[in-house]
């Protein structure tokens, strides 16, 4: 998933793609924004709700979802995110 990651941001700059590794070289977070949830998070970032699941894939990590709403008060993805913990 980072080396598609990858590949999506040497298409189109304007992808947002944030990892870090610890020291055993095992992923702690992954963060990733398209250039349309970019756009999103610019214009209705005025309330953003988080709302993560809690370690349930095989990797153990908590998927977090960071949720606003449009013009229309429709809900619309604004960003996701795996974590290893809270911190």
């Amino acid at each position: 998933m980072s080396d598609w990651l990858d590949q999506q941001k040497e298409k189109d700059s304007r992808w947002i793609v944030a990892r870090e590794w610890d020291d055993d070289n095992a992923l702690t977070h992954l963060l990733w924004m398209t250039p349309e949830q970019v756009e999103n998070w610019i214009q209705f970032s005025d309330c953003v709700l988080n709302d993560v699941t809690h370690k349930t894939n095989r990797y153990r990590m908590a998927l977090s979802l960071l949720v606003g709403f449009d013009q229309n008060c429709q809900n619309i993805l604004l960003a996701q995110a795996l974590l290893a913990d809270e911190s």
